[in-house]
């Protein structure tokens, strides 16, 4: 019997109740490679409680887009994503539209690389449309973040 592959919350009000029955869900279903919660109030507690339900998951790529993510969440998130033998399956992280400036972007940078020594997959981190982030200074310090939908190199 085949599983759920992709789980699209898009809008939805997602309390931190909520965020943990999504988790108990993730940790289970070993078919589920895309979860989107884009445009949902999740807060930090429940982004937090969402990474470490994806830990050990198949998950494949994780949108939070327009989800009201600041920087110190970006730094939880990028901390998260640098556990030795964590988050080996995830190659996309996309946090487009966030409330995020360029002072997150050596932590998400620093992230994916560790996560790809580590013998991860993670390959980008979206950060279209964030608040503060300036793509010149990104595409210069930074080329492995990306922007718009185009991975810099």
């Amino acid at each position: 019997k085949p599983g759920l592959e992709h789980l699209g919350l898009v809008g939805c009000h997602i309390t931190n109740a909520g965020a943990w029955a999504l988790a108990s869900g993730i940790r289970f279903n070993r078919e589920l490679r895309v979860l989107e919660l884009s445009s949902c109030a999740i807060s930090d507690m429940g982004v937090a409680t969402i990474m470490t339900a994806l830990t050990n998951s198949d998950v494949e790529l994780v949108f939070l887009t327009k989800c009201g993510i600041t920087d110190a969440t970006a730094r939880m998130v990028a901390e998260r994503l640098k556990e030795p033998n964590s988050y080996r399956n995830l190659r996309q992280v996309c946090l487009d539209d966030n409330r995020i400036s360029d002072k997150s972007l050596p932590h998400l940078a620093e992230a994916m690389r560790v996560n790809r020594s580590n013998g991860g997959r993670l390959g980008s981190i979206g950060l279209k449309g964030a608040g503060g982030v300036e793509e010149q200074h990104v595409v210069n310090e930074f080329s492995d973040i990306w922007l718009g939908g185009l991975l810099m190199n």
